[in-house]
């Protein structure tokens, strides 16, 4: 049996993630042997993140506990959200160089050095999905060995590329952080390409794409097929409708419609791929999609035989949560608001609790 598991972008919303994530790992990671504690990443064989997601995946895949990542978020969370100098708002609103700085310190290998996607430090397979701002088109990188991008001389290979830099284009969320420029190599030289988030892509969510990328033979990563050899636990960061009355959208201004329109298309396109899995593999548990899909938990008959067991753990909060938490906790709804933290790990710990199976995890 092969394990995926996947992480939505979302922000400081990944807050919410690494509780479901911390029940996961209780329920399937039991002390080994010599009474060392096993981690997510001794469960998982391919884990794939998008922006704040392929943060996590990296750290869960690095060996980190959950308690380790969350450490990071909430200790880090004011130095990775610092204010652009005043020059530089215009184009970003935080400046990039407390993410950069933890992220390099962190994927080193013992020597100091910048480890790079092939590390070995790396203990199963990540996939993390960036965006090419120069090319206009979406980059999954993966440091599967055997791939088409790997296997290239040296010099051109993406697995020379550092891991930190990968991460930190990922999760460059446009008008919140900076591009991240990064050398790749080519048969005419080496190329300098800008990045940003992963989000601002159809893979928000990445589940449908980590599935295809274990599977098709283009891949050369060649996951077997089917129910009894194929699990994918697909983890949001909690979502919410976003809707507007008919008097702000008529008066809303430029702007506010260009932020609206990104969320939106972000949102539906994860929704897509929350569908694609939910057709393609055999729904264990779910929210449901909307009134006339349902969960899809009973679907029979569409796709036959099914191509993998499939989990997907995100909460569905209600308008009225919304506008307590963000009354209670002074700010909007947004991918920055630090004060959500302590509401996002109540309502995640809730959750977990509540849906977290071990039955849906083996």
């Amino acid at each position: 049996m092969r394990r995926i598991l996947t992480l939505d972008g979302g922000g400081i919303h990944g807050i919410f993630t690494l509780q479901v994530l911390r029940e996961i790992e209780r329920q399937v990671c039991a002390t080994g042997e010599g009474g060392q504690r096993r981690v997510l990443a001794d469960h998982f064989d391919l884990i794939a993140g998008t922006s704040t997601g392929a943060i996590i995946a990296s750290m869960v895949a690095w060996g980190a506990s959950i308690d380790e990542v969350e450490r990071f978020y909430c200790d880090q969370a004011s130095n990775i959200f610092m204010p652009a100098t005043w020059y530089r708002r215009l184009s970003s609103k935080f400046s990039s160089d407390g993410l950069s700085n933890f992220l390099k310190g962190y994927f080193s290998e013992g020597d100091g050095t910048p480890a790079n996607l092939g590390t070995t430090r790396i203990r199963n397979l990540l996939l993390l999905v960036l965006r090419n701002a120069t090319t206009g088109s979406p980059w999954p990188v993966s440091n599967n060995p055997d791939g088409h991008y790997s296997k290239r001389p040296a010099g051109m290979s993406n697995l020379e590329i550092p891991l930190w830099k990968l991460v930190r284009a990922s999760s460059a969320a446009p008008t919140y952080f900076p591009p991240q420029d990064i050398q790749v190599g080519s048969s005419t030289g080496p190329k300098l390409f800008q990045f940003i988030d992963g989000g601002v892509s159809p893979y928000n969510n990445p589940s449908y794409l980590a599935y295809l990328t274990a599977t098709l033979p283009e891949y050369r990563i060649g996951f077997s097929i089917g129910e009894e050899n194929l699990l994918l636990v697909s983890v949001g960061t909690g979502s919410r409708k976003l809707r507007y009355g008919k008097g702000p959208v008529q008066n809303m201004h430029v702007v506010g419609h260009a932020k609206a329109m990104i969320q939106s298309l972000m949102d539906s396109s994860s929704q897509q791929q929350d569908l694609l899995c939910r057709t393609t593999g055999r729904c264990l548990h779910g929210a449901a999609l909307d009134r006339e899909l349902g969960d899809l938990v009973a679907l029979r008959g569409l796709v036959s035989p099914r191509a993998f067991r499939y989990v997907r753990y995100d909460r569905n909060y209600a308008d009225q949560e919304v506008k307590n938490a963000t009354k209670q906790y002074h700010g909007d709804w947004t991918l920055d608001n630090l004060r959500l933290i302590p509401f996002l790990q109540e309502s995640g710990t809730q959750y977990a609790r509540e849906h977290v199976s071990k039955e849906h995890l083996f």
